[in-house]
This record gives structure tokens, sequence and C-alpha cells, in this order.
């Protein structure tokens, strides 16, 4: 835009110190100064103010990561950052063998960084989270995943025995949510990277209002059974595996969001969601 500004002054004594000739008539002159201003789209938020955008109105970020900041040795992960600000980080201490595997710019997902968990012996375990019982605590995540091929009963996200504060494979492409007890199948379909929403409340607790569920893109699968898909308590979880690394799944993985207290709804949903809209160049299918 222009933006002008008068300075009102008069050319004579007072600008130059000299009187102008009687037969000079002494013409007022405005200054005026000109700028451009660009407005452009803001700029996206780091990753540590997602966690505060969530916080509040009884729910607290626990996990906010994204596989751009990982750690890597030999070329495979080890360690992705958690920015909840509570330092619970995901880490595979083991072997080469179990690491998933990294891309530093998957065009797939709109040129973020991936890694991949093979469905055979990969996985990113988080020993420095210990969910509560859902039924005392709700738990909500949100995975920024792609499913790439079925593997019976493959883990997208799992807790220390199979089917507990999870989501895995069932008939291809689907997947389901369960903890203890087994939730509806939801289409997800094979190469086509979603936010996957989950939600664990063992309904009957504190969130008794609201179903568990499982959302994917336009299906939304609520559990209507009395207490949810179970109020077991695991003390740690891990993605692509259970945290031992048995039943893996085979799923692109480019980060993970889980909160506790209740679910995300209204502004912080809509917020999230415009977010990670433009985080990923139309490459991520939200829940709808």
């Amino acid at each position: 835009m222009s933006l002008s500004v008068d300075l009102g002054l008069r050319l004579g004594r007072s600008l130059i110190g000299v009187v102008p000739p009687t037969d000079v008539n002494t013409p007022s002159v405005a200054l005026t100064s000109s700028c451009s201003i660009s407005m452009s789209t803001p700029e996206a938020l780091a990753p540590e103010d997602i966690a505060t955008m969530l916080n509040g109105g009884g729910l607290t970020a626990k996990i906010v990561s994204f596989s751009d900041f990982v750690t890597l040795t030999g070329g495979a992960v080890t360690a992705m950052t958690d920015f909840s600000g509570g330092s619970r980080t995901w880490s595979q201490g083991g072997a080469a063998g179990t690491r998933p595997a990294y891309t530093a710019q998957d065009g797939t997902v709109g040129g973020h960084a991936s890694f991949i968990t093979d469905g055979v012996g990969t996985w990113l375990p988080n020993t420095n989270y210990n969910p509560p019982a859902p039924g005392t605590t709700p738990i909500w995540m949100r995975l920024l995943a792609k499913h790439i091929t079925r593997v019976a009963s493959g883990q997208m996200i799992c807790g220390s025995a199979t089917n507990r504060l999870g989501i895995r494979d069932n008939g291809s492409p689907n997947v389901f949510q369960g903890n203890g007890v087994n939730g509806a199948d939801v289409a997800m379909a094979l190469g086509t990277w979603f936010a996957v929403d989950a939600y664990f409340a063992a309904k009957g607790g504190p969130d008794a209002g609201t179903l568990d569920y499982l959302w994917i893109g336009g299906t939304k699968s609520s559990a209507a059974l009395t207490g949810g898909v179970g109020n077991t308590d695991v003390t740690a979880i891990s993605l692509g595996a259970r945290t031992d690394g048995v039943v893996p799944g085979n799923y692109g993985f480019a980060g993970a969001i889980i909160v506790e207290g209740g679910d995300v709804t209204g502004t912080k949903r809509t917020n999230l969601d415009a977010w990670l809209a433009k985080w990923g160049n139309g490459a991520l299918t939200l829940p709808t």
C-alpha cells in the first residue's frame, strides 16, 4: 500500500532562512513519502508453538514430534524430538536393523522428512512417555502416517502388548483402534498420507459424553460399547510395532501429536488443521 505524510512546510524563510522577494509567491509544498508493504501468508508456527496452541481448557500436549527433527545413525532414525516441553523423545537404541529408514525430503508429504517402519523389524519406541489409563485421563492422538502395505495385525502405534492403546492392520487396507477391546474397521487407503486421529476415553470415564473413536479422512468410527475400546494402562508406546518390536507394521510417518485431558475440538482442532494443511502443502488428508 502507499503511505503519504503531509508535513505542511512552506518554502521560504522558515525552511531556507531567506526572506523571498515580495514579487515571489511562495507556494505551500507537501513533502510526501511513499512506501510499499507486501502482505504474505503468515509463517508456519514452530513445533513448540503447536503445544502452546493445544494446551489449556483441560488439555495438555504430551508429545509434539515431526520427522523433520530426528537424529540419524548410519542414515536411519535413532530418535525423534519432542517439542511439548516434557522431553518425551522417541528413541531406538537397538541394532542397525531396528532403525526406521529415513527420507530427508519426501515429495509425497510436501517435501518434509519422513521415515518408514518396514513391517519386519524396524520401529520407533517412546519409553519416555508413560500414558495414563484413559478412563482416568482421556488421550487424543494424531499421527501423520501413510499405510504402505498390509501386514497381518501390524501395529501403526501400540503399547507394550498387542492391541494396547493402539491402531493396527485388519482387512486390507483397513485399520482399527483398540486398548484391550477392538474397535470397528476404518479404511486407510494405501500410499496416502493421512492425519489419523484416535481418541481413547474408556467411555464411562471422565469424558463419558464422547465415544472413543478412530477418524481417518471422511470416516469416523465411534466405539459405542460400554467402556469404549478399553481402559488398559500401558507404560510406553511405539510407532510401527509394540514397544518390544513385536507385530510390526509397514507405515510411513511424518509426525505424532499426543494430548491428554480430553478430545481436541473447536478452535483448537480448527487451528491445528489449518496449520497442518499449510505444512503439508496439500499432501496430507485431514479428517473431515
